[in-house]
């Protein structure tokens, strides 16, 4: 079943896997700041595993994130997709635009600072996803702790780092892949040192605080607000709704603010016509199934055995239940519950549905679950007596867990051609060899590109790509100005090309994929 996998996979695999069993070993012992850092270890070397997965950009969206943060290598500040615009057309598309706003810039900085320290390729795009999402394996371990115990804090950051949809994230195979992957990191954040503040009181949380949530609205707008609405909530049940014991929340949003805001005034100033254009795109997704993203008003509540497992549905009920009679303090656990249920609420009301929507509320649920699984277990020791078999019982239960989440056959069937059956696979792998093998003069221009396969194209060759052929005026202009065109021959027959035709070369060689 491994002979697919590549020796760095299989090493990555290896590395994991061992410094899973010896942070679970110094759990057990109570030795937490030696199991975390082996917890944190064995999900970077993990999620790494799932980063090497597709060695070629994936549809829908990430060849957009790579094209985007690579050109932002040149210009930080002016994210495009087409950095040189050169055929005259109309860019009004978000998926052919000449400066792209569509969406917050913060996690395209982080990928071209990947790209100019490790130089570009699909690991470096991927690789922000990887140390974000593993810091978060620490956050969650903590909120658990905070919350119920450790135990629970252990059982929650396992089923993050065993749960295929995370992996899928960081592989760049859901949507939006390094996007969501970025923004649920800095919800994970913020949610935790929410906690860490209303249990120390330590006014450094405060910043933390605004610092992550600021930076969650700078990768997905104002759904990085969300730990305002747990801290709201919590207050409201601790009726702290005095003015003055408003201030601490007012310090944290002010933090988010110094964050969040300037970006949305430079763009707004820079870029004033783009920057309107996506901010009326972006609300008319409430009212709106934008782009045929639809879906009944469960939508979010079936995308839930997706995302957490296909026995979730079962048992997110009576998990939430546990978790909150479990907790320490009902009103922090209580304030999460019920943001949770909001979250849901809001985007079964909206009419646009993607599958990652609700993908905030995941340090949340994994929490819940892990003190479902806990809290029965914990039960059956009291009961029966049966604390000298507590650990080993611990430690199959974790093992279970592992083994029953880690699917390296659907790995394989996934992201492999084995059976010659994976389609998309095949085409991704074959577009990529056919573009990185270009080797072409810096003033050439790639044309008739099939579909929206000319993104990965700009991406590997670093030459302008569009998927039509211009009419002979424009092709005469383009000629004129020292350009080179390249036109792939598709499957249909090539129009007459009235033109010079020594400034053009025809690209026998088919792009795959679609339309």
């Amino acid at each position: 079943m491994l002979e697919l996998f590549s020796n760095n996979q299989l090493c990555l695999l290896l590395i994991g896997g061992i410094c899973f069993a010896t942070s679970l070993a110094f759990h057990l012992y109570k030795q937490e700041t030696h199991a975390l850092y082996f917890l944190v270890t064995a999900a970077f070397a993990l999620f790494s595993f799932a980063a090497f997965l597709d060695p070629f950009l994936n549809l829908w969206d990430e060849r957009f994130h790579a094209l985007v943060a690579k050109n932002m290598l040149e210009h930080p500040l002016q994210p495009t997709l087409y950095a040189d615009p050169v055929v005259q057309m109309a860019y009004d598309r978000w998926d052919r635009a000449i400066v792209w706003l569509h969406k917050q810039p913060l996690f395209l900085w982080q990928i071209a600072l990947s790209f100019k320290l490790f130089g570009v390729s699909e690991f470096t795009l991927r690789l922000p996803s990887i140390a974000l999402l593993s810091v978060s394996v620490y956050a969650i371990y903590r909120s658990g702790k905070l919350l119920v115990n450790g135990q629970v804090g252990f059982l929650a950051s396992t089923l993050f780092i065993s749960s295929f949809y995370i992996q899928e994230l960081i592989a760049g195979r859901q949507q939006l892949d390094v996007n969501d992957a970025a923004f649920l990191g800095y919800i994970t954040l913020s949610i935790w040192s929410l906690l860490e503040y209303l249990n120390s009181k330590n006014k450094r949380w405060l910043i933390l605080i605004g610092l992550f949530s600021g930076a969650a609205i700078l990768c997905k707008w104002l759904v990085g607000l969300f730990v305002y609405l747990i801290w709201g909530i919590f207050k409201l049940l601790s009726k702290e709704w005095q003015p003055r014991q408003q201030l601490e929340i007012g310090a944290s949003l002010a933090v988010s603010t110094i964050i969040a805001l300037p970006w949305q005034i430079y763009s707004h100033v820079k870029y004033p016509k783009a920057a309107a254009e996506e901010m009326a795109y972006n609300s008319a997704h409430f009212f709106t199934a934008i782009e045929g993203h639809e879906g009944n008003w469960w939508y979010h509540f079936e995308q839930m055995n997706s995302i957490y497992g296909s026995w979730v549905l079962w048992v997110i009920l009576p998990a939430l239940v546990a978790f909150w009679a479990y907790s320490k303090d009902k009103k922090q656990s209580l304030a999460l519950i019920l943001s949770l249920i909001f979250l849901y609420v809001f985007f079964s009301m909206a009419a646009a549905k993607m599958p990652s929507f609700t993908i905030v509320g995941a340090p949340i649920i994994f929490t819940a679950l892990a003190a479902a699984i806990y809290y029965p277990l914990n039960k059956l020791y009291q009961r029966f007596n049966l604390q000298t078999i507590k650990n080993s019982s611990f430690v199959l239960v974790v093992l279970i867990l592992v083994a029953t989440r880690v699917d390296l056959q659907t790995i394989e069937r996934t992201h492999f051609n084995a059976n010659g059956t994976n389609e998309y696979v095949d085409k991704l792998s074959s577009n990529r060899l056919l573009f990185t093998s270009l080797n072409l003069p810096e003033n050439s221009v790639l044309l008739n590109v099939k579909g929206r396969h000319y993104i990965e194209a700009m991406f590997y060759t670093g030459l302008p790509a569009y998927n039509f052929i211009p009419e002979t005026a424009e092709l005469q202009r383009l000629i004129k100005n020292g350009k080179m065109l390249y036109i792939f021959k598709r499957e249909a027959t090539l129009p007459k090309i009235e033109a010079d035709l020594d400034q053009i070369t025809i690209i026998d060689k088919s792009v795959e994929g679609w339309d």
